[in-house]
């Protein structure tokens, strides 16, 4: 028998409901992650939920379980922009015939910039945040008023910390989705 930190017990909590999510969820299924995104947006979610804990967030089942709907949400959306934007850079290259490497990541940048991604993520982000955490922060805050958190000092704080996180956790499952969407095509 082991030892296990509370933080840690609810993180294994979060890979418990993301595993079953990933097995039964049709649209994660029909996402076709590949098994070692599965198990990267996971210990993403598991490391984000420890993150918050020691920034003051206490987390509890119910919290849990709706923090890990909100990033899985979010990882089906972006997972699936990542791979769109893979397939648009195969389609590019046949339609104007490029061979040159440096030409076709100079037209793919530009593509890229015409539909700024990074607006997007932010929108997203703060949509899934809306639909799942946001009625849900006066809740949060009132748990951690029992300890010591001095970045987040009221709802702005909380939401701006929340959004912060899953900006950076749609970025990078973007990007899974772009490499898994190369591997498939290229490998």
């Amino acid at each position: 028998m082991c030892i296990l930190k509370l933080t840690e017990y609810k993180a294994e909590i979060a890979e418990k409901i993301c595993i079953d999510r990933f097995e039964n969820d049709l649209m994660l299924v029909l996402n076709n992650f590949s098994e070692h995104d599965i198990k990267l947006t996971i210990q993403l979610i598991k490391n984000s939920i420890i993150k918050l804990e020691e920034k003051g967030v206490i987390f509890d089942s119910r919290l849990i379980n709706l923090y890990c709907t909100m990033n899985l949400g979010l990882a089906w959306s972006m997972y699936r922009k990542g791979k769109i934007i893979q397939k648009e850079e195969l389609v590019i290259g046949r339609i104007f015939k490029i061979d040159e490497v440096e030409l076709k990541e100079k037209l793919i940048a530009y593509l890229t910039d015409q539909k700024n991604y990074e607006l997007l993520i932010d929108d997203i982000s703060y949509r899934y945040f809306t639909l799942y955490l946001s009625r849900h922060l006066e809740d949060i805050m009132s748990r951690m008023e029992v300890g010591v958190h001095p970045s987040i000092l009221d709802e702005d704080d909380l939401k701006n910390v929340f959004l912060k996180f899953l900006k950076k956790f749609g970025v990078d499952l973007l990007i899974m989705g772009i490499i898994d969407e190369y591997q498939r095509c290229n490998g």
